[in-house]
């Protein structure tokens, strides 16, 4: 994890601009009922791996991609 505070300023202005933070609940069947989960996520949708590169090799995490919906 970066301790660049430059860094951490672009990552602000990309999760205001690009971005998404929420606190999502998972429920999962267990032997006892259904267990309960919460989590916090982080979302950041772009078009630009370049950008998607910088936030893991800085912050971690990970990413996915889809096919375009352009025709």
């Amino acid at each position: 994890m970066t301790n660049n505070k430059a860094h951490w300023s672009y990552l602000a202005a990309i999760i205001d601009g690009e971005g998404t933070i929420a606190i999502n609940k998972h429920n999962k069947p267990g032997r006892a009922g259904v267990n309960q989960s919460y989590a916090v996520e982080m979302t950041v949708v772009n078009t630009d791996k370049r950008l998607m590169d910088f936030l893991i090799k800085n912050f971690g995490g990970q990413y996915y991609t889809r096919p375009s919906s352009r025709s």
